[in-house]
């Protein structure tokens, strides 16, 4: 049996470019936890990596479907403010409506069940793919609007790494669903894809008044030193929190 993390849930919302290794971290993280006897919901990062094709889109298109007929106004009203032409295609379009919807559902989620939740791409990767081709509108705006339709302040955790770091990883991947690789031809292209990105990342780091910690990632050699790092962190701001009281909820790992 998981120890009791006390009365205070907690949602940790990981974000950085493709390749930057945020998704391995976050996966270290929870498994650092595990074993410290810490029982942790993961869900999104299962989802997301590792479920197949047909339950990831069974999930994704229910909480697009609920979602979008319980908020069609903010949904619509959010991609308005994005200006023209924001997308690659009008099928990345949709793909960022249901992105939102899902990420946004499985953060209200955690909170019902008052889980302690990792998010290996959440509100913040949200923000910065929505606005990474995006003239009129800023990665900071849009996370401060997301943030406004969940019941609960993340921590959130900036991995950083340059473009370069990030290109060489991103081409070493044997298959990759990241924007990045799906709508550039040549290195050239991903590299002025991945400087937009990162733009997002520190317009959201200089700007978005969010808790938030950053690490720099440019030798794979860091993942776990810096994912034990996070955990450290996470735990003691937990004894923080519960410092007078050590009983109530218990954090579940996913099915």
């Amino acid at each position: 049996m998981g120890r009791d993390l006390g009365t205070k849930m907690k949602i940790v919302d990981f974000f950085g470019l493709p390749g930057s290794g945020k998704s391995t971290i976050a996966q270290l993280a929870a498994l650092s936890l595990r074993e410290k006897g810490y029982i942790v919901d993961d869900y999104p990062i299962y989802i997301g990596n590792k479920a197949s094709t047909a339950m990831r889109m069974l999930v994704k298109i229910k909480s697009t479907i609920v979602f979008s007929l319980l908020h069609f106004k903010f949904l619509y009203g959010l991609f308005k403010s994005l200006g023209e032409s924001p997308f690659q295609s009008f099928s990345e379009a949709v793909k960022q409506w249901i992105n939102i919807c899902y990420v946004i559902t499985m953060y209200n989620r955690a909170v019902r069940q008052k889980k302690y939740r990792i998010f290996d791409q959440g509100l913040a990767q949200t923000a910065i793919s929505l606005t990474a081709n995006c003239k009129q509108t800023t990665a900071d705006f849009v996370l401060n609007e997301l943030l406004k339709m969940v019941n609960i302040s993340p921590d959130f955790v900036y991995i950083q790494a340059n473009a370069n770091t990030a290109l060489i990883r991103l081409k070493s991947r044997k298959c990759s669903r990241s924007r990045v690789q799906q709508y550039t031809n040549n290195d050239e292209d991903k590299k002025k894809m991945l400087i937009k990105i990162e733009l997002s990342c520190e317009n959201i780091k200089k700007h978005s008044p969010i808790n938030l910690i950053s690490f720099q990632n440019d030798k794979n050699s860091q993942a776990e030193e810096i994912a034990q790092s996070i955990v450290n962190k996470c735990l003691l701001m937990m004894e923080e929190n519960n410092a007078h009281k050590r009983t109530g909820i218990h954090y579940y790992s996913n099915p």
